[in-house]
């Protein structure tokens, strides 16, 4: 693999079930029929060449989740990074903390804190 390619590894972490009434705004103007409308949220590793390991983290908590009707947790951040053999020791950035912060706000990369 040449040294300026990265490998990303989606992981989808959630999803919800709600209708598309309640998801677009002013659904009821486009003259269609309510109908179910599913979303799923997932988090990105991103591991370069080099070895370095950055996570981008796209807004679902945890937390959030237990909270919000519809919503519902397929794997934690800290299992899914178990499953990949990564730990955040590991990290050399990460956007956003939303989900890193549901494990533990301790457990932010080095280069973040």
């Amino acid at each position: 693999m040449p040294d300026d390619v990265w490998e990303i590894i989606a992981v989808r972490c959630g999803r919800m079930s709600s209708t598309k009434e309640a998801l677009y705004h002013r659904f009821s103007t486009y003259g269609e029929p309510d109908a179910p409308q599913g979303m799923e949220y997932f988090f990105y590793v991103l591991l370069s060449p080099a070895g370095r390991v950055a996570l981008v983290d796209c807004g679902f908590s945890i937390e959030e989740a237990g909270r919000r009707p519809g919503r519902e947790t397929v794997v934690t951040v800290a299992e899914a990074l178990a499953r990949l053999r990564l730990s955040f020791d590991r990290f050399t950035a990460n956007c956003r903390f939303s989900s890193v912060d549901s494990v533990d706000p301790t457990l932010r990369c080095p280069a973040c804190r």
